[in-house]
């Protein structure tokens, strides 16, 4: 079943296996969108998501004031 803790982008070939092919998915909580996947016969595997985009972080501001002009 879909659950909000639960949810995670799969493609239509593993979203196929996780509804008709007897394995079963779940999100490892804490683990930046690791997925647990169990085979029908028992055998567990982790799939770690690939980080395809870098992660930018905006500049530190100096003048964070209430009065400050937005940058728009």
């Amino acid at each position: 079943t879909t659950e909000l803790t639960n949810l995670g982008p799969l493609c239509v070939g593993h979203h196929t296996i996780k509804h008709h092919g007897g394995w079963r998915v779940r999100q490892i909580p804490d683990s930046g969108g690791a997925l647990e996947w169990k085979s029908p016969g028992g055998r567990r595997f982790v799939v770690r998501p690939e980080r395809k985009v870098p992660v930018f972080r905006p500049a530190p501001d100096d003048d964070r004031s209430p009065q400050a002009t937005a940058p728009f």
